[in-house]
């Protein structure tokens, strides 16, 4: 799996349709992949009228579309969410609290 694929890792051109930047190359569930796709970008994601709507929306089409589970794509949107408020707490990021509304979010979701 690509292991980071969110807005920021995917770009537009001329010779692909798409084209997926800075690959982690990790081994898992493929229902993982999408975890960073529900929670970015960050700040943008919380300033949208209603982010929790925006997350809903992009879980059914995520469902809808691959035919994932919905429980284990809230549950890898959740679980990468929490894990990103604890790199960047000890990054000493100001990130921290975000990602801590986005796994809220997420839970309140299931």
């Amino acid at each position: 799996m690509h292991g980071d694929l969110h807005h920021d890792n995917v770009f537009s051109t001329e010779q692909r349709s798409y084209l997926a930047i800075d690959p982690k190359g990790v081994l898992g569930e493929p229902c993982y992949e999408v975890g960073a796709f529900l929670r970015n970008p960050l700040p943008a994601l919380l300033e949208k009228e209603n982010p929790r709507a925006l997350m809903q929306s992009r879980v059914d089409m995520v469902v809808d579309h691959l035919g994932f589970d919905r429980q284990r794509v809230i549950g890898w949107g959740f679980s990468q969410a929490v894990l990103s408020a604890i790199w960047c707490d000890e990054d000493g990021v100001s990130c921290a609290d975000m990602a801590v509304v986005v796994a809220g979010i997420l839970k309140d979701l299931l």
